[in-house]
């Protein structure tokens, strides 16, 4: 009977799956806790954004939103 020495899988393929286990079992945990979707959240408000760049392109990125949606 032959027996190989070293092991098949890549030296990460446990990790990896490891990881792959603990994302679905959060995903579950967030689809529990909200099942209408996570709530939607507006970044100025909801995280205190000052920089008035970063609020232009907020209200750019939801005039694009806007024009996707509707088209």
């Amino acid at each position: 009977m032959f027996r190989p020495i070293r092991r098949v899988a890549a030296p990460g393929a446990k990790s990896a799956v490891l990881d792959c286990i603990l994302f679905v079992t959060n995903l579950q945990e967030v689809q529990n806790r909200f099942p209408d979707g996570l709530p939607p959240l507006d970044p100025v408000d909801d995280m205190g954004i000052k920089d008035r760049g970063m609020m232009e392109c907020v209200r750019v990125g939801g005039i694009v939103l806007l024009f996707i949606f509707n088209y």
